[in-house]
């Protein structure tokens, strides 16, 4: 409940970064990640709601964009 897992597949690039915003558009985390795999961002400090996740390229073409909601 305190994180947020993101399975990043083998189609993705190198380097990446994570974005994770409200649903009014306020940049409230952001992780640079290397390859494949599983990501984790914290968020016990988020409170319950909807939140938008952003997975962009190192030269920021956007890859996924997923509504994500914590309970």
């Amino acid at each position: 409940r305190d994180q947020l897992s993101l399975q990043l597949e083998e189609v993705a690039p190198t380097r990446m970064m994570v974005r994770l915003f409200s649903l009014r558009g306020q940049l409230l985390q952001t992780e640079e990640v290397n390859g494949v795999g599983i990501v984790t961002l914290p968020t016990s400090q988020l409170p319950a709601g909807s939140y938008v996740v952003q997975v962009l390229t190192d030269t920021g073409e956007l890859l996924v964009v997923r509504k994500v909601v914590k309970y």
